[in-house]
């Protein structure tokens, strides 16, 4: 399995590879990435029936001038739903594709209590649509027609389900259901394979989920809802043309703001590989130095990763991917924990391949603003 946490500008975040025990999943205070270890085990019209009419009291008859205003002051002004859950996490997304994306509000306790309430935008205010449950499932898109996909894998098996949205209704289509399992030669043991989402809907993209208390996503939605163009065969150039730049500072122990830890703001890069910093551990290496434009400017960051170790219990590590963005006079970190992109476009695309387990071939991009920060998947 996968597994992925994200250290925003402000947050850090937790993902889960769409695999063993289901997609991608984004842990406590999060921003992310990716969507938590969430599933579904009963159908959503079936859950909610009696309280499809509800809103959550906070925003009840309040008008808004655009979805971007009333999911922001939603998710401002509720921490928990309706049955006392905590809503840690949200997902933004078009599900029946008239134009104005759905906000789903990940609550639950833990894995067994996982759901979604599902809210849409219209006639100026939120209106509540019906709750998704969703432990052992990861949501993903489902591309140019009404719906998404909710995927559902433990002990071996996994269902691949649609949900339509009419009339703030949901249907429901299976569109896959079954295991696959091979025999490692080496071993004689059975392995189960889980079925890739672009085998069953071409072009599906994992959904992300994001910290209740990020609402950068939402201001982005445009951005980060289409497609992402290409920039190949581009000339790129180093922050103030100086090929050196990034190498300077780390050798200089340049100042960079690390603005997700507010307590911290800026430091000294040396600072960085210090004990009790990035976490608790003692950082062990720095490596991997390269060099990608992120953000579309034709000026690379630097990326790279730093390997923390167990003070007490050598053999356990946590690695964290550092990024270096040069933003006025100013010089950002982003950090990412647990990373298991195998490797880095010129053009700022993240690429993690398909393991012995997955056959999920996973693309993701990073977007910030100074401290602002999230990163989201995307088709490639």
């Amino acid at each position: 399995m996968r597994k992925r946490v994200f250290l925003s500008t402000i947050i850090i975040a937790f993902a889960l590879c769409a695999c063993a025990n289901g997609d991608k999943a984004v842990g406590d205070n999060i921003s992310a990435v990716e969507e938590s270890n969430e599933a579904v085990s009963e159908a959503p019209s079936e859950a909610s029936s009696e309280s499809s009419s509800e809103v959550t009291a906070s925003v009840e008859g309040k008008k808004y001038s655009d979805f971007k205003e009333a999911y922001a002051d939603f998710l401002k002004t509720n921490e928990v739903d309706e049955d006392g859950s905590p809503i840690q996490e949200y997902m933004i997304y078009d599900i029946d594709k008239d134009g104005t994306p759905e906000l789903l509000a990940c609550c639950g306790l833990g894995e067994a209590d996982s759901h979604k309430r599902v809210y849409t935008f219209a006639d100026g205010e939120i209106k509540f649509i019906d709750v998704l449950y969703t432990s052992h499932t990861g949501i993903w898109t489902y591309p140019d027609d009404n719906g998404i996909i909710l995927r559902w894998t433990f002990s071996g098996g996994e269902d691949y389900t649609r949900y339509s949205l009419n009339n703030n209704e949901f249907t429901t289509e299976e569109l896959y259901s079954g295991t696959t399992t091979f025999e490692d030669p080496t071993t004689g043991e059975y392995i189960v394979r889980f079925k890739a989402a672009k085998d069953v809907v071409p072009g599906a993209i994992l959904l992300d989920s994001f910290s209740r208390d990020n609402l950068y996503p939402i201001e982005m939605y445009e951005v980060i809802s289409a497609d992402v163009p290409k920039q190949k065969n581009k000339n790129y150039t180093y922050p103030d043309n100086n090929p050196n730049f990034y190498t300077e500072i780390m050798e200089k122990d340049g100042v960079i703001n690390l603005g997700w830890a507010k307590e911290l703001g800026e430091i000294h890069f040396s600072e960085l590989l210090k004990e009790g910093v990035i976490d608790t551990y003692k950082p062990k290496e720095k490596r991997d130095i390269t060099y990608a434009d992120l953000n579309f400017d034709g000026v690379y960051e630097c990326i790279f990763y730093i390997t923390t170790q167990n003070v007490k219990y050598e053999d356990i590590t946590n690695d964290y991917r550092v990024i270096l963005s040069k933003q006025g006079d100013d010089i950002y970190a982003y950090l990412a924990g647990y990373p298991y992109e195998n490797s880095i476009t010129e053009d700022g695309y993240f690429i993690t391949e398909p393991d012995e387990y997955c056959d999920d071939r996973e693309v993701s991009r990073v977007m910030y603003d100074k401290e602002k920060w999230f990163d989201y998947h995307v088709a490639y």
